[in-house]
């Protein structure tokens, strides 16, 4: 399950760190719902609206959030824009890092040879 939440500002608060308030667009936004922006992983630990502690949060309903792992700089980095909360399995993953193949003829050698080095193979 999904929520689109548009990012109106960001605040960066002591003891809290950055609190991101939006407009809840699309879906019902729950505590625990994580968010990646550029492969930084957040978690929605709390949200209010008028200063009252809610569980969840409906369409068209203004909020301030409190999140896990939160960065002031990732989150004023998507300011003005929509952005997806997912639930706890639906989390874009981090990009895959794919193995370095070199041919016998790549100008520093076959990898084995260079691992020999340290390895001793």
């Amino acid at each position: 399950m999904e929520s689109i939440v548009f990012i109106q500002d960001v605040y960066n608060i002591t003891g809290i760190g950055a609190v991101p308030v939006g407009l809840v667009k699309k879906g019902v936004l729950k505590i625990g719902m994580k968010i990646n922006i550029d492969g930084h992983k957040m978690e929605l630990k709390s949200m209010e609206y008028k200063h009252k502690p809610l569980k969840e949060a409906m369409e068209n309903q203004l909020i301030g959030m409190a999140l896990f792992n939160s960065n002031y700089k990732i989150l004023k980095s998507v300011l003005k824009q929509d952005v997806v909360f997912s639930d706890a399995g639906e989390i874009v993953s981090e990009p895959v890092i794919k193995p370095i193949k070199r041919s016998s003829n790549h100008p520093k050698g076959p990898i084995q040879s260079l691992f020999s080095k340290f390895f001793g193979s």
